[in-house]
């Protein structure tokens, strides 16, 4: 059955406020990127600052910097628009942005070209086994993917955040990961 995403939206931040044991299982799902062709491949990565229960992202930046991978991060400005600048340590990151999330400081020597992205942890409520995602509905990095890049796009969730059965509703500007990846779930 295809699900309207205001009513997975609900349901899903509900389920995964009540994850238990989530910073071991970031590092756990982290420690598998990690084992990913993709991963050893890149050079450059994307990734998101996590909010409030979402699947931790911090042990992942140290392990990408360990690795002297390049990593960047999303600064979200009005009218939807989002760009990454390249960070050399997670100190980098400010408490500036709309959504209350750390994000880097504006600046144009770091703004980080689209096409030397390799890699992109992609952030969402729920997944389901089509590769869709469902976000908070702003539709910033549908925006921002939209043209591709050749951007591999990875979603790295919690296991209860995959719907097993139903499909998400998409509409022609929704962008599909490449991957999703939990601790017990690999799908593409």
């Amino acid at each position: 059955m295809i699900i309207n995403k205001e009513i997975l939206r609900t349901k899903y931040l509900n389920i995964r406020k009540n994850i238990s044991n989530k910073e071991e299982v970031s590092k756990s799902t982290f420690s598998l990127v990690k084992e990913l062709d993709v991963y050893k491949q890149s050079k450059v990565i994307a990734l998101f600052s996590s909010m409030k229960d979402e699947i931790d992202t911090t042990f992942f930046a140290l392990l990408c910097l360990k690795d002297h991978k390049k990593i960047c991060y999303p600064k979200s400005f009005r009218e939807g628009k989002m760009e990454f600048y390249y960070v050399d340590s997670l100190n980098d990151l400010v408490d500036v942005g709309p959504f209350k999330i750390k994000e880097p400081i504006e600046n144009k020597e770091k703004l980080v070209n689209k096409k030397d992205i390799d890699l992109m942890i992609m952030p969402g409520i729920i997944f389901d086994y089509d590769r869709n995602r469902v976000g908070f509905g702003k539709g910033y990095y549908d925006r921002y993917l939209l043209g591709n890049y050749n951007i591999y796009k990875l979603a790295v969730t919690f296991d209860e955040l995959i719907m097993k059965d139903d499909r998400i509703s998409i509409s022609d500007n929704d962008v599909k990961v490449d991957m999703i990846l939990s601790l017990h779930n690999l799908i593409k």
